[in-house]
């Protein structure tokens, strides 16, 4: 491909004349704009970042592709993020949940919209994230219930865009959320602006939407102009927001400005009459919300059903439950999306997802939800007591639909499923060593012969089926120090691990094995 040629003298002259930052770095900012950006990820799955979970290389994309020397890190890369492991992510797209301090027991959300009406979504007190991407021009929410900030992020650098916005919804709120100050040590950023212009195609300025032409108003709204004079603007502390700008510390653009709701929002209706308790009669009455009509779904891709295991399905959680000696595991959390009785796939959900779900049948399209714990295995072996499989997946993820807009939950596991699975298994849990976790992974099936004699006799008891091989290191001085736990299955002649390529290279990588050839990507 023929190099794209990087100049656009109209974008060059709209932030210069718009001087929403120090118009005297604008080379640099210019040059750090055409370069491509440095490939960045963190490391998923345990705990969050910083410490020294999130890595920003020198090195952009192209560069890990096509130089030779760095086959191995592009390979490290490909195997971990198919695996779930890492995620690769632009720097500065990791900023909100440092400003909101998520931890791994928060639930986040997330939905699309076009109206400031959404920010009545927040609770007081609650912390959340706004964010816009400039490039779609939809806002959406991201929200972690039980804190007490909200932040706005944008994917832009334009005041409109920027500043525009939660000035807008400021003044849409009536005073109900202010911008308060936010920083995170090390970070380089401008503040934000209380002045700003708006220019249409023909490159003329408009001070104020007053100025703006009869014909040219449909398409240069109100909103996108300061909403008041200098002392309105004062109140609303723009100045609080923050302008990641490119060439600060070799990023993307970026905006954020911390929210705090300090009230009910104006068209909120009484909360009193959905949360606080009255006194009728002498007795303390609790007031409860009018019934929610049954929505009707535009048209389209008609979803499967969420169907939670129930007494119906009583043949198929003994079975489970029997092979595996599961005690006190909550299976009526585990649901599947068919109604037919034959089950191929079982999900496992939390049960704040399980409350949504059940509760919301009529009001809500859920598209995703839950992490794959049991799958209908494909083994032909006619002396299979269990016909489901364990799967090691990683997180659990809940998306669904409502009101025009898409929302995403995520809850973050702090190990894989098979993890917390574990402890609720008496029995197909077989210890192994760290040379047949090795022979394991480089090979597809090995033959039975060639596993340690410790390992065979330990078989020897175990029926046909799935199961998990645990690795524990012997002592501190362990080559492998920390704990293993790998999908296996059990044939009559061998055993294998139930385990893609990307995860094998992902605990070879962690065992100091050399990737052979035939894994990698």
């Amino acid at each position: 491909y023929k190099d794209i040629k990087k100049e656009n003298e109209k974008y060059e002259h709209y932030y210069k004349e718009q001087k929403c930052f120090d118009v005297s770095q604008f080379d640099q900012f210019l040059e750090a704009m055409k370069r491509p950006l440095p490939a960045v990820f963190r490391i998923t799955g345990y705990k969050k970042y910083p410490d020294e979970l999130a890595w920003q290389t020198d090195l952009n994309r192209g560069q890990i592709r096509k130089v030779p020397q760095l086959q191995n890190f592009h390979s490290f890369l490909i195997a971990e993020s198919e695996s779930g492991h890492i995620t690769r992510q632009e720097a500065v797209s990791m900023i909100p949940p440092l400003l909101l301090d998520v931890r791994s027991h928060h639930k986040e959300r997330k939905f699309h919209f076009e109206k400031h009406r959404r920010l009545g979504e927040m609770e007081p007190g609650q912390r959340d994230i706004f964010a816009q991407d400039a490039v779609s021009n939809t806002p959406s929410w991201l929200g972690i219930a039980g804190q007490r900030w909200s932040a706005c992020v944008l994917c832009s650098l334009n005041p409109i865009e920027d500043e525009a916005v939660v000035a807008a919804a400021i003044q849409h709120c009536g005073g109900a959320v202010e911008v308060i100050d936010a920083d995170l040590p090390g970070l380089k950023w401008s503040p934000g602006v209380s002045k700003w212009r708006v220019m249409d195609r023909d490159m003329n300025w408009y001070e104020t939407h007053d100025e703006v032409p009869e014909n040219k108003k449909k398409n240069l709204s109100y909103s996108m102009f300061p909403p008041g004079g200098q002392d309105v603007m004062e109140k609303m502390h723009l100045e609080r927001c923050m302008r990641l700008l490119p060439h600060q510390q070799d990023t993307g653009g970026f905006f954020v400005a911390v929210l705090r709701k300090t009230k009910p929002l104006p068209w909120q209706k009484d909360e009193a009459k959905m949360e606080t308790k009255s006194e009728t009669n002498g007795s303390e009455t609790k007031i409860q919300a009018p019934p929610r009509k049954k929505r009707k779904w535009e048209p389209g891709f008609k979803e499967d059903p969420f169907v939670f295991l129930s007494s119906k399905d009583e043949a198929t959680s003994s079975q489970i439950t029997s092979f595996f000696g599961l005690k006190d595991f909550p299976m009526d959390q585990v649901l599947t999306r068919t109604t037919s009785e034959k089950k191929k796939q079982l999900y496992f959900v939390s049960k704040l997802v399980k409350n949504i779900v059940e509760t919301n049948i009529d009001h809500v399209k859920v598209i995703n939800t839950g992490v794959r714990v049991f799958s209908r295995s494909a083994n032909t072996q006619n002396d299979l007591e269990c016909e489901f499989r364990l799967v090691q997946d990683v997180r659990e993820n809940f998306y669904y639909y409502f009101n025009n807009f898409f929302y995403f939950f995520h809850y973050p596991l702090e190990n894989s499923l098979i993890e917390c699975i574990e402890p609720f298994m008496a029995t197909r849990v077989v210890p192994i060593q760290i040379e047949d976790v090795k022979r394991f992974l480089l090979e597809e099936q090995p033959k039975y012969e060639d596993l340690s004699e410790q390992l065979r006799e330990k078989l020897k008891d175990v029926a046909p089926g799935s199961m998990i091989y645990k690795y524990q290191p012997e002592n501190d001085d362990a080559d492998v120090a920390c704990e293993l736990l790998l999908c296996g299955w059990r044939g009559t002649f061998s055993s294998r691990l139930y385990m893609n390529n990307h995860e094998r290279m992902h605990f070879l990588n962690m065992l100091g094995v050399p990737v052979p050839k035939h894994l990698l990507p």
